[in-house]
């Protein structure tokens, strides 16, 4: 039957001319030198973003929009058929109730084998796509992790200075993995972007360091004022005039008191501005308000002016 096979064949060409488009190919067979240079050659048909959705790395749009959109392109070029009918069919009046050449057509094996091709195209994307993603795995407790929970996991093992600068670099490192990878990578008929992931991995890797860095903030904020309190406070005492023998007394357990924890105190300030040195190096710009970063700038001198007015104190006495 002629028609039959002119139209087999016109739907057989098309449908592997979209293969063939999707692919990468040059033209209806892809098993010459040229069309395997133009395939080598030829852009990815399809550009798909790898973003963060609802705590998952995912494709936008997906592999199944993308399975969607071929099979409609196919089922387009195979829908013509059904507007085509058989010879000796004038005396149904209804198109509807006449026989099409589609169901013959889209039976046959040949359709069924560029079809199944395409679809493959599909899977192999999703292969490829799935083993490039796996190179993000190791940092998936960026976005499954909860950020205080594991703060204070970290607090449990009583750190250190060096084991917070530790943390912030282990931070840091996260973005120094990703600036190795490509903005983009080829899976079959599919180019992932990656660039859109790359910044949102690095803003969650800055919210953790932020979050540790102003947890450590707080408290080292905190353990700063109650020193200057305590040395605004020892200050009012030894400025209280010596007119008897308690008031004497009184003096001289101020005195000795100070004198005891000197040694502790000047530890304690050494850490406190290792501290702010350590915050200033990794918050952000403007995120340690300036009359705190002046407080602890002055803290040792502050300190040494209640213990010269100690001093000052003990040759009175």
């Amino acid at each position: 039957h002629f028609l039959y096979q002119a139209l087999l064949h016109s739907a057989k060409n098309s449908l592997v001319m979209l293969k063939a488009k999707i692919s990468g190919g040059g033209g209806a067979e892809d098993d010459d030198e040229a069309a395997a240079a133009a395939k080598a050659k030829a852009a990815p048909f399809f550009e798909l973003d790898v973003e963060l959705v609802h705590e998952r790395i995912a494709l936008t749009p997906s592999l199944e929009d993308v399975q969607a959109c071929v099979n409609t392109g196919a089922f387009a070029i195979l829908k013509v058929l059904k507007t085509l009918f058989d010879w000796g069919q004038d005396h149904i009046k209804r198109d509807k109730d006449k026989v099409s050449f589609f169901d013959q057509v889209t039976d046959d094996f040949e359709i069924v084998r560029v079809v199944l091709l395409l679809n493959g195209s599909i899977q192999a994307a999703r292969a490829q796509g799935e083993a490039f993603l796996e190179a993000f795995d190791h940092h998936n407790w960026l976005w499954t992790s909860d950020m205080d929970t594991e703060y204070e996991k970290f607090m449990e093992t009583e750190p250190t200075l060096n084991d917070y600068e530790e943390k912030f670099m282990y931070f840091g490192s996260v973005m120094d993995d990703l600036l190795t990878l490509p903005e983009c990578t080829d899976a079959a008929c599919c180019r992932l972007n990656i660039r859109l992931l790359k910044e949102q991995v690095d803003h969650l890797a800055n919210e953790w360091k932020t979050l540790f860095a102003k947890k450590l903030q707080k408290t080292a904020a905190a353990e700063m004022q109650d020193l200057l309190d305590y040395i605004a406070a020892m200050e009012k005492k030894l400025g209280r005039k010596i007119k008897d023998l308690a008031s004497l007394q009184y003096c001289m357990i101020n005195m000795k008191e100070i004198r005891e924890n000197e040694t502790n105190h000047l530890r304690q300030i050494g850490r406190l501005k290792d501290t702010f040195s350590l915050l200033v190096k990794y918050l952000p710009e403007g995120a340690m308000a300036k009359e705190e970063l002046d407080a602890n700038n002055i803290l040792d001198n502050t300190y040494k002016g209640m213990a010269d007015k100690a001093e000052d104190c003990s040759q009175d006495v």
